[in-house]
């Protein structure tokens, strides 16, 4: 339910702007970087888990590796190359300004923050960050699996500090720009501390309690700026409290909910690659059709690119990750069996 919630919070914020919404308190702006914090959280917890449960493999660090490339780049690659062939905006409200070549191979690589270029799609920026937190996540295993909750307490507190070396460095240090991850740092120990606690608390709060709380934490979440990507630590209490919160709620019981929650989850990447597209060639392209035209295929692409995405490019993907990644195993028992 977290990471189909992520995706929905990104989905309708950028709906919203498009459409001139607004949520109450909260701006469409703010609940599609909430989402992304979500991610966050979410993709370093259930990290942690694929870790552990490779650690048993002597190349568990390569196999991570490995399956994490193959998730994530053929799905991006082959959204850059749709923008640039179908002439995609950034954002649909914008105007379409093709990339250059070298922008283009930045954001194939994932690479845009460290080379200083614009991602050809707005929901692209964070991609980068993921990939780069990635490097780190199997050093952060080892430290944090027998870690007691004081020595979480101590995780937390060192990525709020890297975090605030990286905001207030820029300044002074011509390169820092180009480590805005750090300034995230605290985003994804979030999620490294919500995995440890699973590990050494007892669950307690009832399960029904979970959605209203995160619907409550979205909801009443002090916003203090308006530009909310030029202050990542606006995020970092976020992150902590649903953290702290995941490990004291309760599973929740397989029901229609937790279902609908499974399909957005699974197909989560390509809904956050490709709705842009989608809200593109709906309301910008087609924005002299009548709006029911205009929502029916809008809710038509929302539902087949992002499972055309899955079928065609991200699970044949993770499963030659997963093949690349056992042969790799095979070939060193080859190697060492007498």
């Amino acid at each position: 339910m977290l990471r189909a919630t992520a995706v929905l919070c990104v989905l309708f914020s950028h709906i919203a702007v498009l459409r001139h919404w607004r949520f109450g308190i909260i701006t469409p702006y703010e609940l599609g970087y909430d989402g992304v914090l979500l991610f966050f959280v979410h993709t370093s917890l259930v990290l942690m888990g694929s870790l552990e449960r490779q650690g048993e493999r002597s190349d568990w660090v390569k196999t991570f590796y490995v399956r994490r490339a193959w998730r994530i780049y053929p799905l991006s690659i082959a959204t850059v190359l749709l923008v640039a062939i179908v002439a995609v905006p950034a954002m649909p409200q914008r105007a379409f300004h093709a990339a250059t070549p070298f922008q283009l191979l930045a954001n194939i690589a994932l690479t845009q923050n460290l080379v200083g270029v614009e991602s050809v799609l707005g929901p692209f920026w964070s991609l980068p960050l993921e990939m780069q937190m990635y490097l780190l996540l199997p050093l952060l295993y080892v430290v944090v699996r027998r870690t007691s909750a004081r020595g979480l307490t101590v995780l937390w507190a060192t990525g709020v500090l890297v975090g605030l070396a990286q905001i207030y460095g820029q300044p002074r240090l011509p390169v820092a720009w180009r480590l805005n991850v750090l300034a995230y740092a605290p985003c994804f120990v979030a999620g490294i501390m919500a995995y440890r606690l699973c590990a050494i608390t007892t669950a307690r709060i009832e399960s029904w309690v979970w959605p209203l709380a995160i619907g409550s934490l979205l909801a009443i979440y002090p916003e203090f700026i308006s530009d909310v990507q030029r202050a990542p630590a606006r995020g970092w209490l976020l992150c902590l409290a649903v953290a702290l919160l995941i490990p004291a709620v309760r599973e929740m019981p397989a029901s229609r909910l937790t279902a609908l929650s499974g399909v957005i989850a699974k197909y989560s990447y390509g809904i956050y690659l490709l709705h842009i597209p989608a809200l593109w060639f709906s309301f910008i392209v087609l924005s002299s059709s009548p709006a029911y035209v205009r929502w029916s295929v809008f809710a038509a692409l929302v539902v087949a690119l992002p499972w055309l995405a899955y079928t065609m490019i991200e699970h044949p993907g993770i499963r030659i990750g997963r093949r690349v990644a056992q042969r790799g195993t095979m070939s060193e028992a080859a190697n060492v069996a007498p």
